[in-house]
């Protein structure tokens, strides 16, 4: 999930500072960096010992007639059209780099048609979820495993799991849509309708890094320092349990479905005051972590995309940034004055969104803790197909 289609399209036009950077394609024969997310994550896979809090993995049912050997060489097609698909990590000299390897992600093809269909279904729910969970050697593993489970002859499941290093929510989407473009080629012997990639992830982060050691990204660093000043460490909200020393990403799921009619409401709402659903989330939420919390300095992180610049549209990698709003509650302000106030940091927060979190947290350097995470524990995503909000 990403923000309202509102703030992204602000954010395009924002005049991001790093904006004007030409992303250059880089020699692949020296030690390529890596991006400022790939590292927390290279961090946080070694400190926990490659759990599977960061894999993305999905199931999908197929119906029809597949052809296996079509869809091996679609998956080829993708991994040779994606560099970050078949790309490892490795530590130079204290310095985290990518490799790009030639070794293609491979499609493991399991019959279950011997089995009868109950028998077939759940030995299909078993391995899925040994698939989802088994760990990557980001060293040596493919980021990308995908594996057939055929149930009959005309009922399949297809397995995916991606580890966050090299993929964020953008690119599932990319992924799903370019393996069907290729697999359909495949069957054809035809060659894919599809947009030609002029730059490719380990560009962009070589781009980043320079971007950043250039001092491109001074002027928003100085611009979070400012916002992010004595930052609350962490909201002081009501819990049920103590908060554990070392925190397990254990989490529960609570859904809440509003009335049909409160959508069109909540456009009306937006409408007259001149802000996207999300910023009026952003609002409502503000208020009730302050009368949760007794605070009235609040924090909530966002993601971005990450994806300001064109070239990026159409890539597989890890570009979601975090993205800090913090709202001053302390002169009891009216909820119109709030919503204002919302919209201001918000648009202010997008036009400032290249600069990396993880580079933030080094600037600010917050008290750490292995508790909660550093500067904002509080999520909030609106998709751009509803007005339903998101919170974690």
């Amino acid at each position: 999930t990403v923000t309202a289609l509102a703030e992204r399209t602000q954010s395009r036009t924002a005049g991001n500072q790093a904006a004007n950077s030409v992303i250059a394609k880089i020699d692949r024969s020296a030690a390529l960096p890596a991006s400022f997310a790939q590292q927390r994550l290279w961090f946080i896979d070694r400190f926990e010992g490659g759990s599977a809090h960061y894999h993305m993995s999905a199931a999908l049912r197929l119906h029809g007639e597949l052809d296996p050997v079509a869809l091996a060489g679609a998956l080829a097609a993708l991994a040779m059209r994606h560099e970050v698909l078949r790309t490892h990590l490795t530590e130079i000299d204290g310095e985290l780099s990518q490799r790009i390897d030639a070794v293609m992600p491979e499609l493991l093809d399991t019959d279950l048609r011997h089995l009868s269909l109950d028998a077939g279904e759940a030995e299909a729910a078993r391995l899925a979820a040994m698939h989802a969970a088994a760990p990557f050697d980001l060293s040596c593993d493919a980021p990308l495993r995908v594996r057939l489970l055929r149930l009959t002859e005309r009922r399949q499941i297809l397995l995916f799991n991606l580890h966050h290093i090299a993929s964020d929510g953008a690119s599932i989407a990319i992924l799903l849509g370019e393996l069907e473009a290729l697999y359909r080629a495949e069957l054809d012997a035809s060659e894919a309708l599809l947009p030609t990639l002029s730059t490719q992830y380990a560009d962009y982060a070589a781009w980043q890094r320079a971007a950043f050691d250039d001092g491109e990204f001074d002027d928003g660093l100085a611009y979070w320092s400012e916002q992010l000043n004595a930052l609350p460490t962490v909201h002081s909200l009501p819990l049920d349990h103590p908060r554990e020393a070392l925190r397990s990403n254990d989490a529960g799921r609570v859904e809440r479905a509003l009335p049909t009619h409160f959508a069109a409401q909540l456009r009306e709402v937006c409408g007259h005051y001149g802000v996207t659903p999300f910023m009026y989330w952003h609002t409502v939420l503000s208020v009730l972590l302050s009368r949760y919390s007794g605070e009235t300095d609040i924090v909530i992180g966002t993601p971005s995309e990450g994806r300001g610049r064109p070239e990026l549209d159409g890539l597989i990698g890890l570009f979601v940034n975090t993205l800090v709003l913090r709202s001053d509650l302390s002169t009891a302000p009216s909820f119109a004055e709030l919503l204002a106030d919302s919209k201001r940091r918000v648009l202010d927060a997008f036009r400032h969104q290249d600069v990396p979190f993880d580079a933030l947290v080094e600037r600010l350097k917050p008290a750490r803790t292995t508790a909660h995470a550093p500067l904002v524990q509080v999520l909030l995503a609106v998709p751009e197909r509803d007005s339903a909000a998101v919170v974690s």
